[in-house]
């Protein structure tokens, strides 16, 4: 199943995120920083690891978290993602 991508913001540095639970769609974030906010307080993670290990990977390499038998994956709209990735070369 494809999973919905975010509409673009009117900030293009802001990063908007949707969060999904086993496919179904969690929440809606403005931004990389309010996803973080609502991880935050659930993991007892360092910020690094939840910043790399889970949410960039989610949002730019479509990886999936998994946490407490669940799965959690991260999208962003597609132009962005492939900016940022080509950003990074």
């Amino acid at each position: 199943m494809e999973l919905r991508q975010p509409k673009p913001r009117k900030n293009k540095n802001w990063v908007p995120v949707i969060m999904f639970k086993n496919e179904i769609e969690v929440k809606e974030f403005d931004n990389i920083q309010e996803v973080f906010r609502y991880i935050r307080p659930f993991v007892s993670y360092s910020n690094r690891k939840i910043y790399d290990d889970i949410i960039h990977a989610g949002v730019w390499n479509f990886g999936k978290w998994y946490f407490n038998g669940d799965v959690y994956e991260f999208r962003t709209y597609e132009e962005r993602r492939l900016r940022h990735l080509e950003e990074e070369r």
